[in-house]
């Protein structure tokens, strides 16, 4: 199923509908932890902090300080946290007969490679990565320098095979085919 962000050609079929893992928000999830932990240090910290201003102005700084600590926190948090968790969920990315489709957002641009320009398809992965089960698949083509990058794949290795198997039909469809000039041999 599609969902509406992938239009079809005609006579072309999804072979592979690609989602990030689970496993890639685990660094966000560690931000949110470590956020969450020191706002709660911070605010235990304030009474102490505001212990050391003199006595009459001192019951006017508890509050605004927590209230700083807090608004702090929740910036962090939406740049660290929500925006990753946004990226994650946004990412859509589609292997067809025709072409590999990767977009960042649905609806947007992103790279669309017909299988005839993809000159190389590989899984890179560290050992975190490859402990957590998931990788990147670097897809090299002919009219981009820079490889075309689908991030935090469950299972990377069967998608780069269901791309270059799909690569090696296109080719052998599309070989040239040995013609005659009508010249005797």
């Amino acid at each position: 199923m599609t969902d509406q962000w992938l239009d079809l050609y005609a006579g072309e079929e999804l072979l592979a509908d690609i989602r990030k893992s689970v496993w890639s928000l685990a660094p966000a999830l560690i931000w949110a932890a470590v956020i969450a932990l020191a706002t709660g240090a911070a605010l235990g910290a304030t009474p102490r902090l505001v212990s050391q201003f003199p006595s009459v102005i001192r019951p006017f700084y508890i509050a605004p300080i927590r209230w700083a600590i807090v608004v702090t926190a929740i910036v962090f948090l939406i740049v660290f946290v929500f925006r990753k968790f946004l990226a994650w969920s946004r990412f859509r990315a589609a292997v067809t007969s025709h072409r590999v489709v990767i977009r960042q957002r649905p609806r947007t641009t992103g790279w669309e490679i017909p299988m005839l320009n993809i000159v190389s398809v590989d899984v890179l992965s560290g050992r975190l990565k490859t402990m957590l089960g998931h990788a990147t698949v670097s897809i090299r083509t002919t009219f981009s320098y820079e490889p075309a990058l689908i991030e935090g794949v469950g299972h990377a290795q069967q998608v780069a095979n269901v791309i270059l198997d799909q690569r090696q039909d296109v080719l052998a469809v599309n070989a040239i085919q040995p013609q005659t000039t009508g010249w005797a041999q």
